[in-house]
Formats: structure tokens, sequence, C-alpha cells
């Protein structure tokens, strides 16, 4: 059953089961209303009848009361009997004739108004004793079929009514229930789109509702992301195939043509030195590649710890030696404070690609500054990395974090992911990482990353 089709269900019953509750109470009401009038004309009359009994002769025929009525219910035919001692039917009224109840059937019910059948004729009676005459008993009774009669109408036009506001409801209801979830309806066939790989679907037009349009603008800012995550994956697919068939190309290359001919040992030592560089090469570019996935998969978590960023940088100035060596490249350290993670290596890489990044931008006998430093308004920690290279176009300043993009002034060296890993892993670690926009007007570059303190 469909989520509209529950919400009428559940909003009919829920009226209906209110309105039955009202109906039968309202029935109940009225019925007891009219049969305590009836017990009320019932006790005078008896009483009556009976003090007249007392104080006449009475023959076998008791007489009508042509006056006898109730308010609200209208005539009343009367029904009596006389009982001698013994039980045996002294007097009747017109309306017995030969039905006249047994009065051993009757025992038991003195004073109390109860019901009986007297031949065809429905009666609310009531036995009580003749005044002044001992054993005698009179059963004196009216006949219940105006009453009974205006219970039946009742009846009808209460179900008549139930029945007509059932209709009611349930079309009131599945008419309001199409028009407050007609939107609903829309986002999900945009959602079903989606599925079915239509990134191109959108909510677009503005609900009633602002609770509506909320979520209207919800889904179509998930199909954004959703739609850029898709494609940033087909670009990375592209990119990282480009960035692996060259060196497959160069690797295969040499190789077929050492294979052709009989060659000197020195050529055939050139072609597995260019080939062993293509491995190399394909090996960079395949770790990176397993260290974007494994930062950006949520699962790959642990317990937080907090780890000091300044001893991150050295360990990360170790690795580097060579490269700072060669260069001439000389590391400034200032301050410091502690990020917390669940995986130190992977603040040991950010810190490696972004120092890498730097040394490698660097002119020769060049100075790369780090500085680590605590805000409090907001908590946050600030890692600033500045090198004096030539640092970084503004037209690419927004895209120099994208997997195997190189600026016009990027190096040849590595794999084209470093960027990328710092971006992850700061994302990761709920932080973000920048290119100051100082860094297009100055030279140099610098990159600042900011974490949630601990």
């Amino acid at each position: 059953m469909k989520f509209r089709e529950r919400l009428v269900l559940a909003a009919s019953l829920t009226s209906l089961v209110g309105l039955g509750v009202g109906f039968t109470s309202v029935y109940a009401q009225v019925n007891s209303e009219h049969e305590r009038e009836v017990d009320r004309v019932l006790g005078v009359k008896s009483r009556e009848e009976a003090d007249e009994i007392a104080r006449a002769q009475v023959g076998a025929q008791l007489p009508d009361d042509p006056d006898l009525e109730a308010e609200d219910i209208g005539h009343l035919h009367k029904y009596a009997v006389l009982y001698h001692p013994g039980g045996a039917v002294r007097a009747r009224s017109a309306l017995i004739g030969e039905h006249a109840p047994a009065l051993e059937g009757l025992s038991g019910r003195a004073a109390q108004p109860f019901d009986l059948r007297i031949g065809e004729s429905h009666v609310r009676a009531v036995l009580l004793p003749v005044p002044g005459r001992p054993g005698e008993q009179l059963l004196y009774g009216v006949s219940r079929d105006p009453l009974d009669a205006d219970a039946a109408l009742l009846a009808r036009v209460m179900t008549l009514t139930f029945s007509g506001v059932v209709i009611w409801i349930v079309a009131m209801t599945w008419w309001i229930t199409n028009r407050m979830t007609r939107e609903h309806a829309a986002i999900a066939a945009v959602a079903r789109r989606v599925a079915a790989g239509d990134l191109t679907a959108r909510v677009g037009r503005s609900a009633p509702h602002e609770d509506i349009a909320r979520l209207g603008r919800d889904v179509d800012a998930m199909i954004e992301q959703l739609s850029a995550l898709v494609k940033a994956q087909r670009n990375f697919v592209s990119y990282a195939a480009h960035e692996l068939r060259s060196p497959l190309t160069a690797a295969y290359g040499e190789l077929s043509n050492a294979l052709r001919k009989d060659r000197p040992a020195d050529d055939y030592r050139e072609a597995i030195v260019c080939a062993l560089e293509a491995t190399r090469h394909m090996k960079v570019l395949a770790e990176d590649l397993l260290v974007l996935a494994r930062t950006t998969d949520p699962s790959a978590s642990g317990v937080a710890k907090p780890v000091s960023l300044s001893s991150t940088a050295r360990v990360a100035i170790g690795q580097l030696a060579r490269t700072l060596e060669a260069r001439s490249v000389r590391i400034e350290l200032e301050g410091d404070a502690s990020v917390p993670t669940a995986n130190e290596r992977d603040l040991q890489r950010l810190m490696l690609n972004l120092l890498d990044n730097a040394a490698k931008h660097s002119p020769d006998g060049g100075t790369v500054r780090v500085r680590v430093t605590e805000e409090s308004a907001p908590a946050a920690i600030e890692l600033v990395v500045e090198d004096e290279g030539p640092g970084v176009a503004s037209g690419d300043a927004e895209r120099i974090f994208e997997p195997f993009f190189r600026g016009e002034r990027a190096s040849e060296e590595g794999s084209g992911l470093g960027l990328s890993i710092v971006r992850a892993i700061a994302r990761a670690h709920g932080g973000e990482v920048l290119v100051d926009a100082r860094s297009a007007e100055r030279a140099g570059a610098r990159f600042v990353v900011r974490f949630a303190a601990c």
C-alpha cells in the first residue's frame, strides 16, 4: 500500500471511529431519554390505576385510557391485568385479549419497569400491589411501538448520515492528501530519474510550504553534489588511464625495441634503466591512488588521538633530506599544536606532500617556512606552508587540488596527486586547505590548512 493510501486510510479510520462513537452515544442518549419518559408516565399512570381499583368495584374488563401520552413520543396504548391472590386473572384491558401473561413468570419484577411480550406486542410494564387488597397485583404496561419506531427512525437517519459523512470524509481526505503530497510525489519522481541515471533532473520550482521547498532545495543540492562526484570520478578514471598510459608505453617501447635484434650490453642496460624509470613512475602513481582512495573512505576510521604537527613536520623533513640537500633548500619551523587523528600516517603524508611540493618549486638556496598556530575564536589550528618559488597562477588557484591537474607553473615531477591527497586528508579531519589569495600577487606559494582544535 502506498504512503498516500495509508495516509488516507489512517485519517479516514480515525475520523470514522470518532464519528461512530459520537453517533452511538447520541443514539443511546436519545433512546434512554425516551425510555425514561415512558417509565415516568408508566409510574404515574400505574399508581393512579391501582388507587382507582382500590376505591371501586372492578369488573372483568379494565377501561382503556384515551389520554395516555408521553412527551416527544405521542399516544401510548394501555395494557393492564389484575391478578387474584392465587395468580388467576381477575380483570384485563381490551388489548390484552387472551394473551394475559401468567403471574408466576413475572415474579421478582415488582415496582421496576421491564419489557415483555404480550401476544405480538412489545410492552413496557410494571407490576405493583393494589392498595387495601392483600394479595392482588396489577400488571400495568404501555406499548413500546412508538418508542421502537422512533428508535428505528433515528437509527435509519443516523445510518444514512453516517454513510454520507463517510463518503465525504474519504473523498475530502483523498483530495487533501493528494494536494499535500503532490510535491512529495514530484520529489520522488526526480529521485527515481536520478536513480535511473539522469543527473540533469531537478526539483526546481518552489513549493507553497517552506518545509517542502527546503526539502526540494536539499534534494537539488544533493543531486548537484552527486553529479559533481560522478563527473570527478569519470575525470579521475580518465586522468589515471592517461597518466598510466605514458609510462606503460615508454616501458613497452623500450623493452620491445631492445628485443628486436641483438644489441650491445650497454644498449640493453639503457633500455632496462628507461623501463625501470617508467615502472618507478607507475609505482608512485599506484601508491598515490591507493592513498587517495583510502583517505576518502569513511570506513577507514578508528580511535582518534592528538598528534603534534611540529613532530609530523620533522618526520617529513627527515624523509626529504636528500631533496632538500640537492636543492640547498632550508625549512624553517615555527609553533606547534596537536590535531586529533585516527591515522597518524595521514597527517605525515599531508605534511610530506606540502613540503615536497614547496621544495620542488623553491629555487636553489631558497627557504620554506612552516608555521603552526592555534586560534581561540573560533577554535582552530592553522598550518601555513610558504615557499619562494614561482607561485600559483590566479587561474589555477581553484584547480590545483584536482587529481592530475598541472598548472602552467607546475613541476613535471611527481604523480599529479600530491595536493589532491592533501585536500582529501584535510577534509577527512574536518578541515580544509586553500591557496592564500595573496600568493598570486607575490613571489612564492602560500598554502593554508585549517583543522578543528582538539
